[in-house]
């Protein structure tokens, strides 16, 4: 549900319940006023007609509205039998209420003197309209107007949120730092927090919150760049050094278990000097130059996953653990535009990941929109060491990230799910 959808239905809600209210005020108003003026207007015809009395002159002529009849004797029989009953239980100089089918009757009994009495009744239809309108169509003219009422103050006070939420939506994209352009970043960051202000402190506050958290992110990232940076940089100088020792060392005749041994010592510097290697490519100050000038190559994700299945065999002895799920029709569906050493280094991480963190089958699945990896959990301890501390994902994530693509972990119980999300843009 949208905010505006939220404030719609909440004001709506609210505007049903006070029109109700507006209904029942209406007409208690309505009778109210009614009571008040009638009573007023009985008392001054009360007079009047007092006063032509006295003058020995005839009462008004009574029409529809307005009628007066003058009592001799005190004798409420002779007036009309609607009144004659309810006069008998009214005592003297009193106001009375009767209402029928048609109309309301208010009147005042009063007492003349003692041998005469006047009653004065004004008479109003049920159904009297106030100007042409009649009470129900005023009633629903005032609640559609409050209706509509809600409704703008609902759009109202979504647009002066929403612009509070876009500011949010504003520093939220100052989160996209480089290496190059961190401190421009930072600098960006501090001035809007400056020349930003909200008309909502709440809103204002979450804004300076976020770009203070945001400003913390890029230096702690930045400083992680430089620390892989330096750590891959310097690392390869000594391995470099290792690597020249063993090639002599491999000019010299040396008993077999010596020569294992010092196979299994150069494949192990390799696989360091590729790791370092491969640290410096992902974490490089130009990653995203470096990444738009890549070539990109249309490769078949097929072949790709074998070749990255058939290096890692040499060492783990695993081709046979593989299952491998094709989508149906030609494999060319399989084919996307890419770097091909980011993909092998995405597909080379996940595989070992799978490979080391299980011990029985593992199924893939390749499509043409995703790659799943999926492995039962070992149930033995792995050791860090041969199982990288992490670091394959974090290269995988790495890669997918430079690659455009997003790397997404389901684990169970029971088991391990890796999906990467293609994106052929």
């Amino acid at each position: 549900m949208s905010l505006l959808q939220y404030l719609s239905q909440r004001l709506l809600l609210l505007a049903l319940l006070i029109s109700a209210g507006i209904f029942y005020i209406v007409y208690i108003l309505y009778q109210w006023g009614l009571d008040d003026s009638t009573e007023y207007y009985l008392q001054q015809d009360s007079q009047w007609a007092q006063e032509l009395i006295n003058n020995n002159q005839s009462l008004p002529n009574s029409t529809q509205f307005k009628q007066f009849y003058l009592i001799p004797n005190h004798s409420v029989n002779s007036l009309p039998a609607i009144y004659s009953g309810l006069l008998e239980e009214t005592s003297p100089n009193a106001f009375f209420f009767l209402q029928d089918n048609h109309s309301y009757h208010y009147g005042l009994f009063q007492i003349i003197d003692d041998e005469r009495a006047l009653v004065v009744v004004h008479q109003f239809p049920i159904n009297d309209n106030a100007e042409g309108i009649s009470l129900i169509e005023v009633s629903i003219i005032l609640s559609a107007v409050l209706i509509l009422m809600m409704l703008y103050g609902a759009w109202f006070i979504y647009q002066r949120i929403s612009r509070s939420m876009q500011a949010l939506q504003q520093a939220v994209k100052f989160a996209q730092p480089t290496a190059n352009s961190n401190t421009q970043v930072n600098t960006q960051m501090n001035s809007r927090m400056d020349s930003t202000k909200n008309e909502f402190i709440e809103i204002d506050n979450i804004i300076k919150s976020l770009n203070q958290a945001l400003i913390e992110l890029n230096d702690k990232s930045q400083q992680e760049r430089l620390f892989i940076q330096t750590l891959s940089h310097e690392l390869r100088t000594p391995m470099a050094t290792v690597q020249v020792a063993l090639e002599l060392l491999e000019r010299k005749e040396f008993e077999d278990n010596v020569r294992e041994k010092l196979t299994i010592i150069f494949t192990s510097n390799q696989q360091m000097q590729n790791l370092a290697q491969d640290l410096l490519y992902l974490w490089s100050d130009t990653d995203k130059e470096q990444a738009l000038k890549e070539k990109q190559q249309n490769l078949n994700l097929e072949h790709e996953f074998q070749q990255v299945v058939m290096e890692l065999d040499q060492v783990f002895h695993c081709q046979q653990r593989f299952s491998i799920n094709y989508p149906k029709g030609s494999s060319e569906t399989l084919e996307v535009s890419a770097s091909k050493a980011q993909v092998k280094l995405l597909l080379n991480n996940l595989c070992k990941n799978a490979i080391v963190h299980s011990e029985g089958e593992i199924q893939v699945s390749l499509n043409p929109d995703k790659i799943i990896i999926c492995n039962t959990k070992s149930q033995r301890k792995v050791d860090p060491l041969v199982a990288g501390a992490g670091i394959g994902l974090i290269i995988a994530k790495r890669a997918a990230e430079q690659l455009g693509w997003k790397v997404q972990l389901i684990e169970t119980e029971i088991e391990y799910e890796v999906c990467v999300v293609i994106n052929h843009n």
